[in-house]
């Protein structure tokens, strides 16, 4: 159960990030400067989401048994 959580916050968060990705690069191709970088926060919040995620899928993971693997 707690896996499934944490997989559930992951994919709010990436998909955040990517909203916020997607509002800065139109904030600054309206100004006319297409080429600067993401700022710290979005890199941040992405990278603690995929951590999520990979958390998330381990625990989830861990309630499969090693015989249903194997069949």
């Amino acid at each position: 159960m707690l896996g499934r959580i944490i997989l559930l916050l992951a994919t709010l968060a990436i998909f955040h990030a990517a909203f916020s990705t997607y509002e800065h690069y139109s904030h600054l191709k309206a100004l006319g400067k297409p080429d600067a970088s993401l700022p710290l926060d979005i890199i941040l919040e992405s990278l603690i989401a995929l951590s999520l995620g990979i958390l998330g899928a381990s625990l989830q993971c861990s309630s499969v048994k090693r015989g249903d693997l194997v069949e």
